[in-house]
């Protein structure tokens, strides 16, 4: 949290700001790149791969914040060797006389650490699948819970708890760090780059290579998308009528997506 605090610190100087991310949780007030920068680094600290998307965003009580997706759980359990067991399956009251079912989880690490939690679904009035399902849930609820607070992160919900909680908003948020509702930033287009992929002498490459490249070219819609598709082929040779074959057609779509592209911006 050290580390982060400074990379946060390097950026915005206002205490307010860094009180509100460390103390509060609170994301709102970090810039689209500072967002991307917390969120890669509190999975470098708890060893999470930041490109599967452990973590989502959530809105509650006017603040931004961090909430576990099924991902983190799943690669904790899988870095910390985690076993997961079952210890008490039970059906309680509530106070209006409902029925509550509740999953109880242990979690062990190889080191011996144990800790345990609950997952509780209401009940009342199910019936058939909605019945399983919950009961599913219950369990689903228990497994994560318990594996985020034997991890450190039992001050975070996860997933299975946002839809029950009132007032909580998913908020989806691009790799940039903005929201997916903001508008994308204008790219100025190289066209001559662009139109180059057509011509520059490529790899030895596969046939299914340059398929996947053609793909990717034929659905780029912006430089940076047409200059990833292109990166694969590059540096390569062709060998073969197959491989020669597909090459054109990679050759047309790089020369589609210059025009398309610059007549977009």
């Amino acid at each position: 949290m050290a580390r982060m605090q400074q990379l946060v610190r390097g950026e915005l100087p206002d205490p307010a700001v860094i009180e509100a991310l460390v103390v509060d949780h609170d994301l709102s007030r970090l810039n689209a790149g500072q967002r991307v920068s917390f969120y890669r680094e509190l999975c470098s600290q708890l060893g999470l791969n930041w490109a599967a998307k452990p973590f989502g965003y959530l809105r509650l009580n006017n603040k931004l914040t961090l909430y576990a997706l099924k991902n983190c759980a799943d690669q904790l359990r899988q870095k910390h060797s985690i076993s997961i067991e079952i210890v008490a399956r039970q059906t309680l009251e509530d106070a209006k006389g409902g029925s509550i079912y509740v999953v109880s989880a242990r979690a062990t690490t190889p080191g011996g650490r144990t800790d345990e939690d609950d997952g509780a679904v209401a009940v009342s009035g199910l019936s058939g699948e909605r019945y399983c399902n919950a009961l599913l849930k219950a369990t689903t609820k228990a497994k994560r819970r318990v594996t985020l607070s034997l991890c450190g992160l039992g001050g975070m919900m996860d997933e299975t708890e946002v839809a029950s909680v009132s007032g909580a908003r998913v908020v989806a948020m691009r790799d940039d760090g903005e929201p997916a509702s903001a508008p994308r930033p204008r790219l100025a287009v190289n066209h001559r780059r662009l139109e180059s992929a057509a011509d520059t002498a490529p790899a030895v490459l596969s046939v299914s290579a340059i398929e996947a490249a053609t793909v990717a070219m034929r659905s780029a819609t912006t430089r940076a998308e047409a200059q990833r598709a292109y990166d694969p082929l590059r540096g390569g040779t062709r060998k073969g009528e197959a491989a020669q074959a597909a090459w054109s057609q990679f050759s047309a779509a790089a020369k589609d997506a210059a025009a398309r592209i610059g007549g977009a911006s």
